[in-house]
């Protein structure tokens, strides 16, 4: 698509009250700075996206005055005629204030902006207009190919989409089919080579991490490893158990006498057991009348308590009745107050009669005609029956109500009589279980259990007591303390000696553990660099993928190169993307070099995209000569012109 801009007519527009200029293939547009050659640029901008040539939306549009305030009433146009293939194409811009008149007001108000658009002369709407101007080009896209300076100025990342986006995607065979060493590669994964390189770092991580832990095992199992002289142990182990054993033996011997002693104190406490037995059950015999005593005492206080229950009861009972009772005869009292006062409004309501009021008309004053008098008489007639029918119905409810509470009345009445007999018996027999309780429990006080009791066995049982407590208080015991002493010094030794010897096979554990932990750092060791080697051709991969992408971007400019990668210290590959002149950086060039490397970069985008369009150049009088570009050029000259000049080539 070619894109030629033919003119601009501004009005009003940044301080522009009206200027049209015709353009050229290459359009000089010169001037002192301040006479808005960038206004221009500004107003292109806008006619097609709102924008200025910085990109911002929010700019002044409008011509201000000598404070910098703008002038108000006017309308700001930009009408902008452009040939795309060959076909022409005329838009206009308006914007505006509103100003209304409300009602009963002499002066307008200033109620808001708004835009008009035109396409070829038609009114249209802004989302037709908008359309329009994205079937000729994207707004982004746009500013590459009209801005020199705008591709340079974009983040590296959104430089590099679009520099990969030019030269497409390298797949990895055609990597790997560039350069001979990467042969080994071929078969080696089956997702992409970026994965198999991330794989590879992590397991060269993981091992090398692994291989740090090795020496610190070792040492540990060195320092476990016990300096003892196992032979000298084995001698001393052998002595403490023999000594061990005879001891052993010299208290068996004299543990013999002590079973002796033993053999009396069971015959004593067998003796003390039956004598206790014996004495138990004639004490037992003889409280034998005191607990028939307990006994009755609690079956009398069971039945002192449910005669207490059943007295407490029927009281309760006369009290609730007696409640219920009172609240009947209140509402029985309420009720014959009612049915008095139906009565009496009875009574008045049947001495009314039909009024000579009545028949007069209360709009005119005159007697109304006896059709109406008679129907009104019929009305106040039937009104008066059915109020007369309405209070005798309530009356013979409420007399109803009247009889239905005096039977209730009585009833209950009648009940509490029934419990007040049952109450008084239930209250009789309480008092005379009462008096049972009270002379048992004086039994009880007073009954006397003996506390010398004799039985048959009883003199026989305490001699032999006697006897055998005596056997025991003569026997003479063996005193065994110091060998026991000895010997549990002897089995302490003995436990020390058998956990250094405990150490011996440990040791031979640690050391074999230690050849273990050598043979695997060997091993991990050698994974290591097996997969160094992998690495080593992951970033030989990298390298060469650098090499054919940059070189096929490169082959696309005459004088700039992109670096699409850079080296780091530890050798490996960081992405980037700068545009490099002569070895020298995009941020380093001069104006001018920047200037036509971006001009360059545009001459390429547009090949690419298939678009072409003007090129703004801003401060061109910094270029000796500008980069050959099939494009349409408007340069922006500053020079000492104090009104704007025009020179089309």
């Amino acid at each position: 698509m070619d894109i030629i801009l033919k003119s601009l007519k501004l009005h009003n527009f940044k301080g522009i009250k009206d200027f049209e200029v015709e353009f050229g293939h290459v359009t000089d547009i010169k001037g002192k700075n301040g006479l808005g050659k960038s206004t221009i640029f500004d107003a292109f901008n806008w006619l097609l996206f709102d924008k200025d040539s910085q990109g911002r939306k929010n700019f002044e549009i409008k011509t201000l005055d000598e404070t910098g305030e703008p002038l108000h009433k006017l309308e700001h146009t930009v009408e902008g005629n452009l040939i795309i293939d060959g076909i022409q194409l005329s838009l206009a811009k308006t914007f505006k204030e509103k100003w209304t008149k409300k009602r009963g007001q002499a002066t307008q108000e200033f109620s808001g902006h708004e835009t008009t658009y035109s396409i070829n002369g038609v009114p249209v709407k802004k989302k037709d207009y908008e359309e329009k101007i994205k079937e000729i080009m994207d707004e982004v896209l746009f500013k590459l190919v009209t801005n020199p300076m705008y591709f340079p100025n974009l983040n590296w990342k959104e430089q590099r989409t679009i520099v990969q986006e030019i030269i497409g995607t390298i797949d990895d065979e055609r990597v790997i089919n560039y350069n001979s060493k990467l042969a080994p590669l071929k078969g080696a994964y089956t997702d992409s080579i970026s994965e198999y390189n991330a794989r590879t770092k992590a397991s060269i991580k993981k091992i090398n991490d692994e291989i740090k832990l090795i020496p610190a095992r070792i040492d540990e199992c060195n320092n476990n490893i016990v300096d003892v002289d196992f032979t000298e142990l084995e001698a001393r182990k052998k002595e403490v158990e023999k000594k061990i054993n005879d001891i052993d033996e010299r208290i068996e011997d004299s543990s013999k006498g002590n079973d002796v002693l033993l053999e009396h104190k069971q015959n004593l406490f067998n003796l003390k057991q039956e004598y206790q037995e014996k004495l138990n059950h004639a004490r037992a015999v003889a409280s034998n009348g005191k607990d028939k005593l307990i006994n009755k005492l609690k079956q009398i206080r069971l039945e002192l308590g449910k005669a207490e229950c059943e007295s407490q009861s029927n009281e309760y009972q006369i009290n609730v009745r007696k409640n219920h009772i009172k609240d009947f005869e209140a509402n029985l009292i309420i009720v014959e107050e009612s049915i008095k006062e139906l009565r009496a409004k009875w009574k008045d309501i049947k001495s009314k009669n039909f009024e000579a009021d009545n028949k007069i008309c209360k709009y005119c004053g005159q007697e109304l005609p006896a059709h109406e008098i008679e129907q009104l008489q019929e009305t106040f007639n039937l009104n008066k029956s059915k109020e007369l029918e309405r209070i005798q119905q309530k009356a013979e409810s409420g007399k109803r109500e009247e009889e239905t509470s005096k039977e209730k009345i009585d009833k209950l009445n009648s009940e509490i009589l029934e419990l007040k007999e049952k109450y008084e018996e239930s209250y009789k027999k309480y008092k005379s279980l009462e008096e049972e309780e009270r002379k048992i429990q004086t039994e009880i006080d007073n009954f006397i259990v003996p506390t010398d009791i004799n039985f048959a066995e009883k003199i026989q049982l305490e001699r032999e007591i006697e006897l055998v407590e005596e056997d025991i208080k003569n026997f003479k015991t063996v005193d065994n303390t110091e060998l026991k002493a000895e010997k549990q010094v002897l089995k302490a030794e003995l436990a020390q000696i058998n956990s250094k010897l405990a150490a011996k096979e440990n040791n031979e554990r640690l050391k074999e553990r230690i050849k273990e932990l050598d043979a695997e750092e060997v091993e991990l060791a050698q994974k290591v660099a097996k997969l160094e080697g992998q690495l080593f051709l992951c970033e030989e991969f990298t390298r060469t993928q650098v090499e054919l992408s940059e070189g096929m971007i490169n082959k696309k400019f005459k004088n700039i190169k992109f670096k699409l990668f850079k080296e780091l210290i530890n050798g490996g590959l960081e992405e980037t993307c700068e545009i490099v002149k002569d070895g020298v950086t995009y941020s380093n060039l001069n104006t001018a070099a920047q200037i036509n490397a971006g001009i360059e970069i545009i001459n390429v985008l547009s090949e690419h995209y298939g678009v072409r369009s003007v090129i703004f150049i801003d401060n061109a009088e910094s270029i000796n000569k500008i980069a050959d570009t099939d494009s349409q050029l408007v340069k922006l000259t500053v020079s000492e012109d104090n009104k704007l000049k025009i020179e089309v080539n």
